[in-house]
């Protein structure tokens, strides 16, 4: 009987051991499920908050692209100094016979910074108090200008309608309009 019980305290000894092992690693084992969980509701919010991320810059997109659509961008005017943007924009106006521009306008300035690399003049940009008054100004450009384009080879035609530029392979109303929404477009048109 006393070997019995010697033997028992032998295995009770070790028992205890790895039951206290398994009690150490089931709250391990909980501390790791409940930080699983927490990965997996922060990984839920990430997602959302990425889906909200994408739709803000698509609607930071639409709105800049909206402030846009008054602005008319004109380019290869000499630059000088102490120039008056508004008295250059004016002459251009009455050339065209475009009567009171001024107060059409909003504002006009020259672009801040053009390529270093580049010997052009920076642009001016026209930002028309409405879409109207810069599809009128557009309408009596187009009037006496041709606007056609030699940059896309193939293309004869390049239009502008709010703030989008579009071309056309030929003058032909069968032609189709293709949009072209960045210089990434050019190659895929000239295909």
């Amino acid at each position: 009987m006393s070997a019995i019980k010697k033997q028992q305290s032998e295995f009770i000894t070790p028992l205890n051991y790895y039951r206290e092992k398994i009690d150490d690693f089931e709250k391990k084992l909980k501390v790791v499920e409940s930080l699983d969980n927490k990965i997996n509701l922060l990984n839920t919010e990430m997602d959302s908050l990425k889906r909200d991320n994408f739709k803000l810059k698509n609607e930071v997109m639409d709105l800049h692209q909206k402030l846009k659509l008054n602005d008319l961008e004109m380019v290869r005017i000499p630059e000088s100094r102490n120039e008056n943007i508004i008295d250059i924009v004016e002459n251009v106006a009455s050339k065209l016979n475009f009567a009171s521009v001024e107060s059409c306008l909003n504002n006009c300035y020259r672009v801040h910074s053009v390529s270093k690399d580049s010997n052009r003049s920076r642009p001016i940009v026209a930002s028309f108090k409405t879409t109207l008054h810069k599809s009128d100004f557009m309408k009596v450009y187009k009037r006496i200008k041709d606007l056609r384009t030699t940059a896309l080879s193939g293309f004869e035609s390049l239009h502008q309608q709010d703030s989008k530029v579009l071309v056309r392979k030929d003058e032909q109303q069968s032609s189709k309009i293709r949009h072209v929404a960045s210089e990434a477009d050019l190659p895929k048109l000239l295909k």
